[in-house]
C-alpha cells in the first residue's frame, strides 16, 4: 500500500514540476532546468541510500577515481591533442587556447633579453650559446615535461644570439 502511495505521489509531484515549468518565462527555464535536474538526483540518491541499494553507486564511483587516476599523468598531452583536434576542425572551447600557436617575434627580442633567457653573458661566443641552448632544451622540452612556449621562447632566443 505505501508504494501505491509513494507513486502517486511521484506522479503527482512530476506533474506539478511540469506545469510550472512551462509557465516559466523562457530566459529562466534553463537555469531552472538544470535546478530540477540536481534536486530530482538528490531526491534519487537519498531514496537510494535509504533503501540501501545505493551500495553500486559508490562501487562505479570508486572505479571511476582509480581510473582517473591513472591518467593524470597523461594530461600533460592535452595540449597536443588540442593540436590534432583542431586539424580536423573540431575546437573544444576549454583548449581552445592550447591550440593557438603563439609564435615568438624574434625581431622584438632584445640581444639582452636572449641572453637572460639562456642564462649566458650578452658577449657569449657560439659555442657558449648553443651549450646553454642545449642545456635548457634536455630540462624544458614539450617531451619532457616542459611546455612548447618555453620551448619556443628558448629557441628564439638561441636564434637572437646566433644572429650576427
Amino acid at each position: 500500500m505505501i508504494r501505491i502511495v509513494l507513486a502517486l505521489l511521484a506522479i503527482v509531484g512530476v506533474w506539478y514540476v511540469m506545469w510550472k515549468y512551462r509557465r516559466l518565462p523562457e530566459e529562466t527555464r534553463k537555469k531552472t532546468f538544470l535546478q530540477i535536474c540536481l534536486i530530482s538526483l538528490a531526491v534519487v540518491l537519498v531514496v537510494l541510500v535509504a533503501s540501501g541499494r545505493a551500495h553500486w553507486i559508490f562501487a562505479l564511483l570508486g572505479g571511476v577515481v582509480a581510473f582517473a587516476s591513472r591518467l593524470l599523468p597523461y594530461l600533460r598531452h592535452l595540449p597536443m591533442l588540442a593540436k590534432v583536434l583542431a586539424a580536423f576542425g573540431i575546437v573544444i572551447p576549454g583548449m581552445a587556447q592550447a591550440a593557438s600557436s603563439s609564435a615568438i617575434d624574434t625581431n622584438n627580442m632584445s640581444r639582452e633579453d636572449a641572453a637572460a633567457i639562456l642564462g649566458v653573458d650578452n658577449s657569449a661566443n657560439d659555442q657558449q650559446v648553443l651549450n646553454a641552448h642545449k642545456s635548457l632544451m634536455n630540462k624544458m622540452h614539450p617531451d619532457k615535461g616542459g611546455s612548447d612556449a618555453l620551448a619556443a621562447q628558448i629557441n628564439a632566443a638561441r636564434d637572437v644570439m646566433l644572429r650576427k
